[in-house]
């Protein structure tokens, strides 16, 4: 499973959070969500639930189809 960064992206639009917010909010660092946002590092299913749980969407809206 792969997140898409786009659709991370939108997430947090229209969820009105920065990386630092999200990150605080997920319990994972900048440089992770950095990391996973520019799709240079594949994140362990615990990460993704965990971005996914802090902004407030089904783990579905943030992975690549």
């Amino acid at each position: 499973m792969e997140v898409s960064g786009r659709k991370l992206s939108i997430a947090m639009a229209e969820a009105c959070m920065t990386v630092k917010e999200l990150s605080k909010k997920a319990g994972i660092t900048d440089q992770t969500l950095q990391n996973v946002l520019r799709e240079r590092k594949k994140p362990s299913f615990a990460t993704i639930g965990k971005i996914a749980h802090a902004l407030g969407v089904p783990v579905t809206d943030i992975i690549k189809d």
